[in-house]
Order: structure tokens, then sequence, then C-alpha cells
């Protein structure tokens, strides 16, 4: 993994409050943040792997089943943002 994103993550990471981290272990990855991360050229797929990793080293957050979460995390971001798309547009 890249030094940049694991460090991008970290810092996403430190910023969630309880709600979002609990958000994470079930692939529910905060749409304002990731947005925001995409613009700054990172690769949300590359990031979202770095905040299952925080996850699961945070104690107080059992972040499981990592791909399939990741799965689902990225059909829900696909359709968040074509929605969005749609809506603009």
């Amino acid at each position: 993994m890249n030094e940049a994103i694991r460090v991008k993550a970290e810092s996403l990471w430190d910023a969630m409050d309880n709600k979002e981290r609990a958000g994470i272990k079930y692939g529910m990855f905060p749409t304002n943040k990731m947005v925001l991360v995409e613009e700054q050229g990172f690769d949300c797929y590359s990031v979202y792997l770095a905040l299952m990793d925080c996850a699961a080293k945070d104690q107080s957050v059992k972040a499981r089943y990592k791909h399939s979460f990741l799965a689902q995390a990225q059909r829900r971001m696909k359709i968040i943002i074509s929605w969005i798309y749609f809506h603009i547009n």
C-alpha cells in the first residue's frame, strides 16, 4: 500500500466520529469525505482498504470480511455518485 494513501486514511480515521467509524465496519463510508478524497486525486478503493485496516487496528470497531464490505461500499458509492450526477445534470 502506498504510504501517502495510508497517511490519508489515518488522517480521515482520526477525523471521524464514533458513528462514522462504526459505519466503516458495515462498508458505509462517509460520502462527503470520500468525494473530497477523490477530488484530491486519491484512488478511493485504496483509501477504502486503508480505512478498513485502520478499523481493524481499532479495538472499538471490529472490521471483518474486509473485501465483502469493500465490495458493498464500492457498489454504494457508484449508486450515490450516479444519483448525484443524474440530479445535477
